[in-house]
């Protein structure tokens, strides 16, 4: 019975709750948002720059950024 209702929670996950993701760098220890404008950044996660789909820009490299779910 358990098993049923974790198979129904997680179609319910799948299909109802929306991802949202962000972009984020790491400089000396602070975690900065991106804004999507002029290539600024905030350590402010509000004021990030909100994505619905999982975004995959040139400019995003592994190594120095990441994108997180919201």
């Amino acid at each position: 019975m358990k098993t049923i209702f974790q198979c129904i929670k997680h179609l319910f996950e799948t299909i109802f709750i929306r991802r949202k993701y962000v972009i984020t760098t790491t400089r000396s220890g602070i975690i900065f948002y991106y804004l999507g404008e002029n290539s600024s950044w905030t350590p402010i996660p509000s004021g990030a720059k909100i994505y619905n789909k999982k975004p995959d820009f040139e400019w995003i490299s592994d190594l120095f950024h990441k994108v997180e779910e919201y």
